[in-house]
């Protein structure tokens, strides 16, 4: 995970970088070969109540179907196949979600769980977050974002979008590994997946 941080200032030239490519071959190479998308990665839940695939690949499949991004799939395929498999990036991540969804009943939305999720995944994201968390809400537009590094910040983006329904994270961008690493993405993926089916999806075996 990068360290480089950001000032205020700075983060209107990371939202450029989040919308751009790392390089021209890339940029041209990915031109040619991704098919516009007619949906935004937050409209995975368009199936009411969806049964959940008990495997870990097919939720995969499942879920992001829709989607027709070579490299999205792609980068699903490597995680789907990949060893080390886990729904948390670690301990902390589990205890601090597990607790903060159980805070004033289980009783959270979707959308509700699948924010925490990514705004317990990281120390960091974690230590921003958590004076604007309540039980009812998530204050998500009073984040401090200031000195933030890019991947807690594309956690951000994720949630945000999540939260006020407006899309701050694109499928191109999810798509770039120049852009989101491996373990942001599996985050990003796995709270698409709560997104989607709920926390229950945490029970399936990866």
């Amino acid at each position: 995970m990068s360290k480089t941080l950001f000032t205020e200032k700075e983060l209107r030239g990371l939202e450029y970088l989040m919308s751009s490519y790392p390089n021209n071959y890339e940029r041209i190479k990915k031109k040619e070969n991704t098919v516009k998308e007619k949906y935004s990665l937050f409209d995975v839940t368009s199936i009411p109540n969806p049964v959940i695939p008990q495997k870990y690949e097919n939720l995969l499949k499942v879920c992001f179907a829709k989607f027709q991004n070579p490299y999205l799939q792609d980068r699903l395929l490597s995680l789907s196949i990949g060893v080390h498999r886990k729904w948390f990036l670690s301990a902390l991540h589990r205890d601090l979600y597990i607790k903060t969804i159980n805070e004033g009943g289980d009783t959270k939305s979707k959308e509700y769980k699948a924010a925490i999720f990514l705004l317990t995944s990281t120390k960091e994201i974690w230590n921003r977050a958590k004076e604007i968390i309540h039980t009812d809400r998530i204050d998500i537009s009073h984040i401090n974002l200031k000195g933030i590094a890019p991947m807690e910040y594309a956690l951000y983006k994720c949630a945000k979008s999540i939260i006020s329904g407006k899309i701050n994270l694109t499928v191109d961008e999810l798509s770039d590994k120049g852009i989101i690493d491996q373990r942001t993405f599996k985050t990003i993926v796995h709270a698409l997946l709560i997104l989607n089916y709920g926390d229950e999806v945490l029970n399936v075996r990866i």
